[in-house]
């Protein structure tokens, strides 16, 4: 697959960062770790929404990360589309008051 044709695509469909082929240790505690084929941060839960139905549309498989402690990532890197949420304040509507 051509990663960066795919990022540009993803790119135009959420507001959130995305990137292709970036090392895994720019986003682990333990600042090691191969490639990861993509990666979006999404900003809400429309980008994730959108992101997930690329990662299927594509047959990608999802990885999602937190702030990357306590992650270990390969040289080889993680396949397909990661998402890191950790950090990110997705906001949803209230159903109502509670106590």
């Amino acid at each position: 697959m051509d990663w960066q044709v795919l990022a540009e695509k993803l790119e135009q469909k959420v507001d959130g960062r995305v990137y292709f082929q970036v090392p895994m240790k720019k986003f682990t505690t333990w600042r090691v770790g191969g490639p990861a084929d993509l990666l979006v941060i999404p900003q809400t839960k429309e980008d994730v929404q959108e992101a997930l139905l690329f990662a299927q549309q594509y047959s990608l498989p999802i990885t999602v990360i937190g702030n990357g402690s306590n992650l270990l990532v390969l040289d080889g890197g993680i396949r397909g589309l990661v998402f890191k949420i950790g950090g990110v304040q997705l906001s949803y509507p209230s159903a109502g008051k509670h106590p």
